[in-house]
């Protein structure tokens, strides 16, 4: 917490360092487990991501395609498990001999999708009953995707396109987001605009232009 002098300082022992104690933040280090997943989007860059349900992860790249991952129950809490898991290792990701793997590839987009970078995703559940996805590319496309998995087994069924926007944005769709509890989606584009969208009717609702630059 703030203080006048980093002496008088207020915090607790057993939830942070102190703030002064320098020494041990330059010896802390973020160790990656997850690498091993970028092999499947052929160590193209990642640009975006979000999840569907606490179930699933999707990952949008620079190869042009965005992919699903279901998040294993023994690793993570999900809607279809109530035990806190167990911790993530390296060995978890790399070992050949690990039958069950932290994330599982259940879908991967091809070319009827998008042709330029995946640069935005998001996701929400509509009328506790849909889940939706929306994804934006580098060339200004929004698609609006119906989601659909077993709830008890969680296991991948379906995903189906409901609303296509081919040049939603002059520029590349830069962030998507659901706009409170309703069907609308709010997207931002590199080209100074932001767009409101009813992702159900396949409607733009507005688009205002009031920044002067990205």
């Amino acid at each position: 917490k703030p203080r006048k002098k980093l002496s008088d300082r207020a915090v607790y022992p057993f939830r942070a360092h102190k703030a002064n104690d320098f020494s041990i933040l330059k010896k802390s280090k973020l160790a990656p487990i997850g690498a091993w997943e970028l092999a499947n989007h052929s160590n193209h860059h990642i640009f975006s991501q979000c999840k569907i349900s606490d179930q699933f992860y999707v990952t949008g790249s620079s190869d042009c395609t965005f992919k699903i991952w279901a998040m294993s129950t023994e690793y993570f809490v999900t809607p279809c498990n109530k035990s806190c898991g167990v911790s993530l290792k390296t060995e978890d990701f790399k070992d050949p001999r690990q039958k069950k793997k932290p994330f599982k590839l259940v879908f991967s987009s091809d070319e009827t999708w998008h042709k330029g970078f995946v640069t935005a995703c998001t996701s929400f559940v509509r009328d506790e009953l849909y889940n939706m996805l929306i994804t934006g590319d580098g060339e200004g496309k929004i698609i609006a995707s119906y989601f659909d998995f077993e709830f008890g087994s969680g296991k991948f069924e379906r995903i189906e396109k409901i609303f296509t926007q081919e040049k939603a944005h002059d520029g590349p769709v830069l962030k998507l987001e659901r706009y409170g509890t309703t069907d609308n989606v709010v997207s931002c584009s590199s080209d100074m605009t932001f767009a409101f969208w009813n992702i159900i009717k396949g409607q733009c609702l507005n688009k205002v232009k009031k920044h002067k630059s990205p």
